[in-house]
């Protein structure tokens, strides 16, 4: 049986008919409209792309890897900050370019990005607040080195990174390597991840703040590639663990003015380009030598991370401009440990050698590291070497008996992390202990002023002799 339509029935299409009409005619209305959408970039930062009904292609600047890219529209014009939408850093999905000219093979089956892309960073402060932020302020972020124990000075030094990070708002944390003791992690779902790492730096109000590990030689004992891995394919997800490649840049604008470029640099692989397999005793002559992965850590991935660290260093910086290099190994130490390795490992003391020639000759303002587990300020042809190796391990001896005639200041009798806020002139660095209590407080220049400390320091150790 056909049902008939009767006429409620009729009235009822035609209001339908009505309704339909009308919202065609609003869509057409609404095509002519400039829209503002929100770019989910990166976690930890917002970069708003301005679109229309027509779709605009996106650009992307060939600079550094980092967790707050610039992500530009070619047309139309922007429209006023207020328009912009904000999306919660919670909801955004990570998005990396890789900057190293090779890749390790990912744990799992995704692929990851193989251009040797670098994309320009915005400055961390979102659109909205750009405007009512000072010309002058910093640009802040926190370090740690030698953390990756799971133990109680660990879980301290994170407690206090946590509570003095709701009141410093860092833009990023630099790992300064050694994230995974003893000997690194098994996989991307190997418990460590969580007992040693996302409980601790991934929560609370470090959450949303990007970690950028370098890797140190405990990480190399075991599945490097899963590091990497982990960045892309966590189960944690979302996570703030950032390592899009085994060593690459990034590129961060100071509010006050010029910007700063990190070079994160894989250590141990970089040593490999110093390596003569053996000493003449028939010992390796490099540290953890049978449990290092030669595809990342042999002659010729050395010698392919060294080229690209000199191609890095070549490029100029715009006046006002930091450049910083970050590394697991020391270049210089007052550490006991540092004169024992020399003699050690060989292949350590060329890579420290060349390692200072190329920075002095490229006028790197400041290179920072950890592995010795010690705080230290340096200075050597006109470079700041920094020592921060106290998140969590066992803290090391320092030769005070003869120190180094390039120390300007050092310290053991604490574990804790360091908060740096830098403008175009000088970068102050506060160094706090696990009950989140400051210990020092230094202030490093840019390249060539820390001759200047270096001497006084001199000065007033001549002057503690004389008075003895």
């Amino acid at each position: 049986m056909i049902c008939a339509r009767g006429p409620g029935a009729l009235a009822i299409e035609s209001a339908v008919a009505f309704v339909v009409l009308l919202l065609v005619w609003l869509n057409h209305s609404l095509l002519k409209t400039h829209v503002v959408i929100p770019a989910l970039a990166s976690a930890g930062g917002n970069a708003p792309v301005h679109s229309t009904s027509k779709q605009s292609p996106l650009t992307l600047s060939p600079v550094a890897a980092t967790s707050r890219p610039t992500v530009r529209a070619t047309s139309p014009p922007p429209v006023t900050a207020r328009h912009h939408r904000i999306i919660p850093a919670r909801l955004r999905k990570p998005v990396f370019v890789s900057a190293s000219p090779t890749i390790e093979a990912p744990t799992s089956t995704r692929k990851l990005p193989m251009a040797p892309l670098r994309v320009t960073s915005a400055s961390p402060v979102p659109a909205e607040a750009a405007a009512s932020t000072s010309a002058s302020a910093p640009f802040r972020f926190f370090s740690i080195g030698d953390q990756g124990t799971g133990g109680k000075p660990q879980h301290s030094v994170a407690a206090a990174m946590q509570k003095l990070s709701s009141e410093r708002n860092p833009a990023l944390i630099l790992g300064l390597g050694d994230n995974f003791y003893m000997s690194g992690v098994r996989n991307i779902r190997d418990p460590q991840w969580m007992q040693k790492y996302e409980q601790l730096y991934n929560r609370g109000p470090l959450k949303n703040v990007p970690f950028y590990p370098a890797i140190g030689d405990h990480d190399h004992c075991q599945n490097v590639s899963a590091l990497v891995d982990y960045t892309y394919n966590s189960p944690s997800q979302p996570t703030n663990w950032r390592l899009p490649a085994r060593y690459h840049t990034m590129r961060h604008d100071i509010p006050s003015g010029g910007h700063v470029e990190f070079i994160i640099t894989d250590s141990v692989g970089l040593e490999g380009a110093f390596t003569n397999i053996t000493r003449p005793d028939g010992q390796p002559d490099r540290r953890f030598a049978p449990n290092l992965s030669p595809q990342f850590t042999d002659e010729a991935a050395g010698k392919l991370q060294l080229e690209w660290l000199e191609n890095t260093l070549e490029q100029p910086l715009l006046p006002g401009s930091w450049r910083i290099v970050i590394g697991h190994r020391p270049v210089l130490s007052g550490s006991h440990r540092f004169k024992n390795d020399a003699r050690q490992y060989p292949a350590e003391e060329r890579f420290r050698a060349h390692l200072r020639e190329l920075l002095a000759k490229h006028k790197v303002d400041a290179y920072l590291d950890g592995h010795d587990h010690t705080t230290q300020w340096m200075c050597a042809e006109g470079v700041s070497y920094l020592v921060n190796g106290v998140g969590g391990y066992d803290l090391h001896a320092l030769d005070k008996r003869h120190p180094l005639t390039e120390t300007i200041w050092q310290n053991n009798t604490f574990h804790g992390f360091a908060i740096h806020q830098m403008t175009m002139e000088r970068m102050q660095i506060e160094y706090f202990d696990m009950e989140g209590a400051l210990r020092h407080t230094l202030s490093i220049p840019k390249f060539g002023g820390c001759i200047q400390d270096l001497q006084e320091a001199q000065n007033l150790s001549q002057a503690e002799i004389t008075s003895m």
